[in-house]
């Protein structure tokens, strides 16, 4: 397998997952469904964010970076007057190459969804000094098109392990949107 065709095998073998987020996520059509998503959100992205915080990234990624967004989730929920609901889980994070590339597949690819949702939090009145900071840094971000650079020219790895971390983040998204 090339490099090259490691993301259509990611997109490819986690889709089932990926509608399953989308669809728990929901059209955003009002505030309060707005509120609920940044709830969710909130309760998925900062575990993950915490987890890899606390790891020593592959020598692989050179100086490439995550893109953080916590603080812009926690001061959008502060504008819309949200308090957490309950403590974030923690969530482990394996350190091996094949399952830090499957987590950041799905942390880096939620930037093409947040130019969708973003444009919707628009519509709802919010915007990027106001309730939607963190779509609106995702929204701008290059982070996909870098880790897509870096996932290309990662060593060999195994496909089935970066797909199973994948589908494990997958997971911890769709329980968070659902126990809202």
């Amino acid at each position: 397998m090339t490099a090259s065709q490691r993301r259509f095998l990611l997109r490819e073998r986690t889709s089932e997952r990926h509608s399953i987020v989308d669809a728990a996520v929901g059209s955003l059509a009002t505030l309060d469904q707005y509120r609920l998503y940044l709830q969710g959100v909130h309760d998925f992205r900062l575990p993950i964010e915490q987890a890899l915080s606390n790891l020593v990234l592959p020598s692989c990624f050179q100086s490439w970076r995550p893109q953080v967004i916590g603080k812009e989730i926690l001061m959008d929920m502060h504008d819309l007057a949200i308090t957490p609901n309950r403590q974030h889980s923690n969530f482990s994070l394996g350190e091996d190459l094949e399952t830090v590339l499957g987590a950041l597949y799905v942390i880096e690819g939620s930037s093409l969804g947040a130019r969708v949702l973003f444009s919707r939090a628009v519509a709802l009145g919010l915007g990027e000094s106001f309730g939607a900071r963190h779509l609106a840094r995702q929204s701008t971000s290059k982070g996909w098109k870098t880790f897509l650079e870096v996932l290309d020219a990662a060593p060999v790895v195994d496909m089935e392990k970066v797909i199973q971390a994948s589908q494990a983040v997958f997971i911890l998204a769709e329980k968070a949107f659902k126990e809202v």
